[in-house]
């Protein structure tokens, strides 16, 4: 891909958007650009990520969605809403967690 040097007066934002769209349908995420298996929203290489991000953003404004949830981060059923929605072994808190009391993962429903 060649990139022109442009000034900002010769910018269009019309056409960098369009440029954008054409990468972002170039990219096609493999089962080995995840970072695990099952996990949608990590993935190894930057620009896998971003065309993540773009999917997940196209699905969004089809349902007309206006908050993201990620289904791979925080509580993942009703019972794991505390710490252990954000770290996995409880038993080995670092010292500067607040209190697990205190702690609530709220998904919107």
């Amino acid at each position: 891909m060649t990139m022109m040097k442009q000034t900002l007066l010769d910018f269009d934002p019309d056409e960098a958007q369009k440029h954008f769209h054409q990468i972002m349908k170039s990219i096609t995420i493999t089962k080995k650009d995840y970072f695990r298996e099952g996990c949608t929203t990590i993935l190894n290489s930057n620009m896998t990520a971003l065309k993540r991000c773009y999917e997940l953003l196209e699905d969004m404004h089809k349902k007309k969605e206006k908050r993201f949830t990620d289904p791979d981060f925080g509580g993942q059923g009703p019972e794991d809403t505390g710490l252990s929605s954000i770290i996995n072994d409880v038993d080995c808190v670092p010292y500067w967690v607040t209190d697990p009391d205190n702690l609530r993962w709220v998904r919107k429903k």
